[in-house]
This record gives structure tokens, C-alpha cells and sequence, in this order.
């Protein structure tokens, strides 16, 4: 994800944050440092943002809540991640897959998301 200037999520809610904090705090700072921008698309229900480095947010209405999962898209990738009792991941790797998730995310983006006021209001 880090060799790619733009990440693209759908679906989070910071799970990483809570799951995976030691992790999380070293992979924050080698994205900063390589300037990897996060285009995160989260649940409406999401905590306070961790970071507003390099993070743009926008809130999935209610409708989209479900299990504690999340799309990352990167490159010609997409992976699938379940927080669930049992962490469960899987990628596929395909240019055309992949571009049409960003394809998904950028509709989601355009059309059906808001603004967070949190995201806002940190002048971001």
C-alpha cells in the first residue's frame, strides 16, 4: 500500500486503530513519511479520525453498516477484510477489478457520502 500515492477504502470504521495499535503507529508514520494519501470512505458511525495527515474523509449513510468489515483499494488490488473473532482477509489482484472498485468508491464518493463535519472542522 505504501508504494502507491493514493489508498482508497470503503467500509471503515478505524478498525486497525483499535485491533492493531502498535502496528498502526508504525505504518501511520511510514505513510506520512512516503506521502500516501487515504481516501476513506467510512461507516457513519466511525470514531473521531487518528489521523488527519494525508486523510480525506467522507461518511457512508447508516444503510451501509454491517459486519466489521472493509475494501481497501490500491494499485491493481483489492483486498476484503473481515474484524471479525477471526481476522479474515483475502486479495485479488486484477487491473480491471481493481479499477472498477475505484470506480464504486468514486461514485460512493461523488453521489452518496457526506462531508464529515469532524473532518471539516479540523480544516482539513
Amino acid at each position: 500500500m505504501l508504494n502507491y500515492k493514493k489508498n482508497y477504502f470503503i467500509g471503515g470504521r478505524w478498525y486497525i486503530v483499535k485491533e492493531m495499535p502498535i502496528y498502526w503507529g508504525h505504518y501511520n508514520k511510514r505513510r506520512i513519511k512516503k506521502k500516501v494519501k487515504w481516501l476513506n470512505l467510512t461507516l457513519h458511525d466511525a470514531p473521531k479520525l487518528p489521523t488527519n495527515q494525508l486523510v480525506e474523509i467522507r461518511i457512508l449513510p447508516k444503510e451501509f453498516s454491517g459486519a466489521p468489515s472493509i475494501i481497501f483499494i490500491y494499485g491493481n488490488k483489492v483486498v476484503n477484510v473481515l474484524w471479525g473473532e477471526e481476522f479474515f482477509a483475502f486479495s485479488i489482484e486484477s487491473k480491471d477489478i481493481a479499477e472498477n472498485y475505484k470506480k464504486y468508491h468514486n461514485y460512493l464518493w461523488n453521489n452518496v457520502a457526506k462531508v464529515s463535519l469532524n473532518h471539516v472542522q479540523e480544516g482539513h
